[in-house]
């Protein structure tokens, strides 16, 4: 199964690297401040990585509602459903509504 994630939620986690990175990046010795390749050249991967992860195209999915979140749902049973159809908490389906 494939593991969907928010973009705003993967581009915060890079942001969050490249601050680290840039951070690092130069180096104050006293008399001015010396460029430390590997993290300037990390903080340009993670540029990239941001830029690349804004385009990707975003998945065709939908957040999905369980019976156990659902305001139709009591005691093991859909109240939606006229028998009162037993459900399980983990259950899920396109009607429900989320309990706020």
């Amino acid at each position: 199964m494939d593991d969907y994630i928010k973009r705003e939620d993967a581009l915060n986690a890079i942001r969050q690297r490249r601050k680290g990175y840039e951070e690092k990046a130069f180096t104050d010795i006293g008399i001015g401040f010396v460029e430390n390749r590997l993290f300037s050249d990390a903080s340009l991967g993670c540029q990239a990585a941001e830029e690349e992860i804004k385009f990707l195209p975003s998945a065709d999915a939908v957040e999905v509602l369980y019976c156990k979140d659902c305001i139709y749902y009591s005691e093991d049973k859909c109240l939606r459903w006229a028998d009162g159809t037993r459900m399980r908490g983990n259950d899920y389906c396109s009607r429900g509504v989320r309990a706020e």
